[in-house]
């Protein structure tokens, strides 16, 4: 299985993942052996289905390299992300408080992607719980994180974030827990 989680790749990471991939298909496919290109986007497809033709997986890489379809502009738009908190921060009608809640979304926002991607994974690999061993996963991403958005609190002080974390619980005891 080769498994190309967009949302996870920067642009150079995907084209890395491509060429390392089409070096990987001639070593791998070897006799009777199968495989199967995937991809996760907006939408998962199946880009080339489980077949032992080399040239069909070939041609396929080459297909997803040209879909517009299967990129995902979410990982190069992290910048972004991390500048929206950093200008909410400097905005003197903004502050530490809206700061932190832009970044706690955009952490929620990136946790949501890791599960989803996660999800999609487990899903493609549960389908060849029947196909016969050897099995081998090629995942490739770049930005997947074992903390999904953590750098976006790491803008922020742990005193920071216990002030802010502090000052909704007041604000909503004050206003009788709603």
């Amino acid at each position: 299985l080769f498994y190309f989680d967009q949302p996870h790749l920067t642009m150079a990471g995907r084209q890395r993942a491509l060429d390392v991939a089409r070096e990987i298909v001639p070593r791998v496919l070897a006799e009777d052996a199968r495989g199967m290109i995937v991809s996760s986007a907006k939408e998962l497809a199946t880009i080339v289905p489980l077949t032992s033709d080399r040239q069909k997986l070939l041609d396929g890489l080459t297909r997803l390299e040209k879909d517009r379809n299967q990129w995902s502009p979410y990982a190069a738009l992290e910048e972004n992300r991390v500048n929206d908190v950093l200008e909410v921060l400097d905005d003197p009608m903004g502050g530490v408080t809206q700061a932190l809640s832009r970044a706690r979304f955009f952490q929620s926002e990136e946790s949501w992607e890791m599960r989803k991607a996660i999800s999609r994974l487990s899903m493609v690999m549960g389908a060849l719980a029947d196909v016969d061993p050897p099995k081998a996963v090629f995942y490739f991403a770049d930005t997947m994180r074992a903390r999904p958005g953590g750098h976006y609190l790491s803008l922020f002080s742990d005193r920071a974030q216990k002030q802010e974390t502090l000052g909704r619980f007041i604000e909503a005891d004050a206003s009788g827990g709603s």
